[in-house]
């Protein structure tokens, strides 16, 4: 095909569909424009038929004393009043000549609607005047003037209605006809100049799409079919270069270079794939470690007969070096005082036994506990925090202060400190252990309260038996030597009745 074969597929095609496409729109525009127009305009006609009768009926009902009639009287007077008012406006805005049947018509139905809705209006404004028996007369006696003539105006607006459906059909067999013409014209122009190289093309592109994606286009056919070919040889090379990507992705390579433009919408595609992957794996990763945290530390709190230092040392030093951080503490508040007393502390996996005692209302610890809310620092002032390593001592880089609480009672702040910053996932992670941290921690409190009081209660127990016993023997002894003195007692009498 030459260039200028090439040109007249362009021109033809444009001309044809243009034209095609303006027939179109004056076809839907005419059809719909009048099919709608009449439409409305039947309907509009065919409501005021029967108002007039309904006018009637409601004045009647209102003179033998319904009152509820006026309403609706009054409303069927207003639409009789407004849809004269559209189809006259309707009239007016199609330039309709006024000789034409329909200006007749109407005019009729105006000529008897003035006097007919005048006698109503009357009625409604004095239905028990006694000129309200004359107008309800004169109504009753024009109510079936009035439907005839706007009978007759529906029938001219449906014989109308009809002429335009036949100007319609006529219009149809004339575009049909046109679309036979240009669909033939357009088979032959097709058949002769572009079909037997698309065939060529369709070929080659079935055994591309079976696999075969080192397959090449080598038409030599006009401009727009060279550039199809171009143009479908860079889309496979992007499918092969996409293929190599998604083997990478497939091997967990998130770091493969590719060949890609910023803005291919591919590239878009895959790069957020990989990016999904990437973070789904590393979401995987985090809920791995936050699931096998878990597990550590609900065999710690589970453990039972010990003591509270004795809980306290292992869930720091655990927590400490599980999320490989330099040092921690537990601080604990003490009931008997307005101080949060240091339980345990851990370092360098090596416990630190160390007094320290902090008043509420002094430091970043004692903020927590009052607040009832988590502190964690990035940003820390020289010298505030200093961790001792092999070489020496090093500025914390962040610090995490946790309060401890049982329900909505705060019982103490945990604090951990290292030379790295916490991931978000860390942090939730630390955040989530320590609701159980403190549950558990209260419950070992009590547990171990429970025991001081029953000690305290056996020993006390123990103290009452001792002292029934004493109490019981000199009871004995008491009695025994009652009954010395009594017999004592009698034997003097006796003597003193023998003499």
């Amino acid at each position: 095909m030459l260039k200028l074969n090439n040109l007249n597929i362009r021109v033809v095609f444009a001309i044809t569909l243009l034209l095609i496409l303006l027939v179109n729109c004056a076809v839907i525009s005419f059809t719909t424009h009048y099919s709608k127009a009449y439409s409305e305009q039947i309907n509009t006609s065919g409501q005021n038929r029967m108002l007039s009768q309904r006018i009637a009926l409601f004045l009647n009902l209102l003179v033998q004393g319904d009152a509820s009639a006026a309403n609706q009287a009054e409303k069927s007077i207003l639409m009789h009043e407004n849809n004269l008012k559209r189809l006259e406006e309707d009239l007016v805005s199609r330039e309709i000549d006024l000789s034409a049947p329909l200006w007749q018509n109407l005019g009729r139905v105006k000529y008897s609607w003035a006097p007919f809705s005048r006698a109503a209006l009357r009625i409604l404004e004095a239905p028990s005047a006694n000129t309200a028996k004359e107008d309800l007369a004169y109504v009753n006696e024009h109510a079936g003037e009035m439907l005839k003539i706007n009978h007759a105006l529906v029938m001219t607006y449906v014989a109308e209605a009809k002429n335009i459906e036949d100007a319609i059909a006529n219009f149809y067999l004339l575009y049909f006809a046109f679309l036979t013409a240009a669909c033939i014209a357009f088979w032959y122009f097709f058949h002769t100049k572009i079909f037997g190289a698309i065939n060529e093309m369709s070929v080659l592109i079935g055994k591309i799409a079976n696999g075969a994606y080192q397959e090449r286009l080598q038409l030599t056919g006009g401009a727009e079919l060279r550039t199809l070919a171009q143009n479908m040889n860079k889309l496979l090379n992007k499918i092969e270069g996409a293929k190599t990507y998604i083997s990478a992705l497939g091997q967990g390579n998130y770091t493969y270079q590719h060949n890609f433009k910023e803005d291919d919408e591919l590239f878009i595609a895959l790069n957020e794939t990989r990016n999904i992957l990437h973070d789904e794996k590393k979401a995987s990763q985090q809920r791995e470690w936050g699931n096998k945290g878990m597990a550590i530390f609900a065999d710690i709190l589970r453990q039972q007969g010990v003591s509270l230092n004795e809980l306290c040392k292992n869930i720091i030093k655990q927590l400490t070096d599980y999320v490989q951080y330099s040092q921690g503490a537990i601080f604990l508040k003490d009931k008997s005082t307005e101080t949060l007393i240091m339980e345990s502390c851990y370092a360098y996996q090596r416990e630190k036994f160390l007094e320290k005692e902090i008043l509420l209302g002094e430091g970043l610890i004692s903020e927590v506990y009052l607040e009832n809310k988590h502190l964690y620092l990035t940003e820390l002032p020289e010298q505030y925090l200093m961790i001792k390593t092999g070489l020496g001592e090093t500025q914390a880089q962040s610090v995490l202060m946790v309060p401890l609480a049982n329900d909505q009672e705060v019982i103490g702040v945990l604090e951990l400190a290292g030379l790295k910053k916490l991931e978000d996932f860390e942090i939730d992670f630390i955040l989530k252990i320590c609701e159980t941290i403190g549950t558990t921690i209260h419950t070992n409190r009590m547990n171990e309260q429970n025991v001081k009081l029953l000690r305290e209660a056996e020993a006390m127990a123990e103290q009452m038996r001792s002292t029934e016993e004493e109490l019981r023997q000199n009871m004995e002894e008491l009695q025994a030597t009652q009954e010395t003195i009594v017999r004592q007692h009698s034997k003097n009498n006796l003597n003193r009745q023998i003499k």
